[in-house]
């Protein structure tokens, strides 16, 4: 998604059946992406921010989640999810994280 945000939020337009009009698309990968919704966190809050965090969106950068969880909650995390992560190409056939 990060590599072809627009190509793939295509994908995902037109496999809901709506129109695929290259000009809307584009606004709404720009008006989605991180330094936007940061943006309107910023100016008007976030609802799903939890109250003792700072923001709701952190980096918005691929893999950062490696810095932040502990190795044992990564393990639960995949533990937990593991076949939809597969799906979603997440993991490796190792079992590894792929981003």
């Amino acid at each position: 998604m990060k590599a072809d945000t627009v190509g793939r939020f295509t994908d995902v337009v037109q496999h809901c059946g709506m129109d695929t009009d290259p000009e809307r698309i584009a606004r709404a990968v720009q008006f989605s992406s991180f330094d936007s919704v940061r943006k309107q966190e910023e100016e008007k809050g976030f609802r799903e921010r939890l109250r003792q965090s700072s923001s709701f969106f952190r980096k918005g950068v691929v893999g950062s989640w490696r810095e932040q969880l502990t190795p044992e909650l990564i393990e639960k995390l995949i533990s937990d999810h593991e076949p939809t992560m597969r799906q979603l190409g997440y993991l490796d056939d190792n079992g590894q994280a792929t981003c």
